[in-house]
């Protein structure tokens, strides 16, 4: 008959695990290098897309606009979109008509974490923006953040980095791009995770580091800033010049 001593259950328990630790860091380590390498093809792609495209036009005032109605308007820019070689560089585009009336004369503009489920498998663009006046001439220039995190899984479709607009009053055109300039760069930030109530007392997660590469093909999700949004980053908002 075998037996087993009681010296020898906890060095059992103990190499179980063990095992069970190592197992768990093997998957999170392949787990870290699918996310790597999904954002190697992304970046990969969005380069080939932008150095694959060609400007449409030569002036702005030859732009196709798009009419808006003011809801929030999710725009892609990549291969599918028209491009312009713009005073900071070349630049895929989205344009539109802006609406005659809305809450505030601010854009909150957000450049959507795409490519991944997770942050460190995605790539962003550096949202820029182009007012033009009623005669299509441009009036001025802006990029746009991002100066925030957000979540926003259940508003905005994605995570992303908020950053905000003035809309010029004699604006009466809105055209979304990147500034080539920050690619290459990247938007950092810092998110804590959900924390837990030990004895009636809310203990916050762990905070973690992120850095998020800026492209030239991406996602953006806009639309008309809040009053309280206009209130809280008042200092933070962009001018066009």
């Amino acid at each position: 008959m075998t037996t087993v001593s009681s010296m020898a259950l906890p060095l059992t328990s103990k190499i179980a695990r063990s095992g069970c630790v190592l197992i768990a860091l093997v998957v999170l380590s392949g787990c870290f290098a699918q996310y790597a390498d999904r954002r190697v093809e992304n970046t990969r792609d969005a380069y080939f897309a932008y150095q694959a495209a060609s400007p449409c036009c030569t002036r702005l005032e030859q732009l196709r606009h798009d009419s808006w109605s003011g809801k929030p308007l999710k725009v892609d820019l990549g291969s599918e979109s028209s491009a312009f070689e713009f005073p900071t560089g070349k630049s895929f585009l989205a344009s539109y008509q802006l609406p005659p009336d809305s809450s505030t004369r601010v854009l909150r503009v957000k450049g959507l974490m795409t490519g991944s489920s997770q942050i460190t498998g995605t790539t962003m663009v550096p949202a820029a923006v182009s007012f033009l006046d009623a005669s299509k001439r441009l009036i001025g220039s802006a990029t746009v953040g991002p100066i925030a995190y957000h979540m926003g899984m259940m508003t905005d479709s994605r995570a992303g980095g908020i950053g905000f607009v003035e809309v010029p009053n004699l604006a009466s055109f809105v055209v979304f791009h990147t500034d080539p300039r920050l690619f290459g760069k990247s938007f950092s930030f810092s998110k804590t995770g959900g924390g837990n109530y030990v004895n009636e007392t809310y203990l916050p997660g762990s905070t973690y580091d992120f850095t998020v590469p800026f492209v030239p093909a991406g996602q953006l999700y806009i639309r008309f800033a809040t009053s309280d949004e206009v209130e809280r980053y008042s200092s933070l908002i962009a001018r066009a010049n």
